[in-house]
């Protein structure tokens, strides 16, 4: 999940630059919502990023399930 969601990304990146997705739109984390969800991913659930700036989104973890999503910025 990791890899695509770098990769999702840096698509984003690309289509905000050409005016694809609008400014007003951010990723948001989506985790695994069931017993298995991490201690680490739980409080990122929801937790809005940028989609300019592709380093500022964070890193997901090895065997993680968590992805992105474009969204409405809040």
């Amino acid at each position: 999940m990791g890899a695509l969601n770098r990769g999702v990304g840096e698509s984003w990146v690309q289509a905000r630059q050409e005016k694809v997705i609008s400014s007003r739109q951010v990723a948001e984390i989506i985790t695994t919502d069931d017993d298995r969800r991490c201690l680490v991913c739980e409080p990122l659930d929801g937790v809005q990023v940028p989609i300019d700036d592709f380093s500022s989104h964070p890193s997901f973890h090895s065997s993680c399930r968590c992805t992105i999503g474009i969204v409405d910025k809040r």
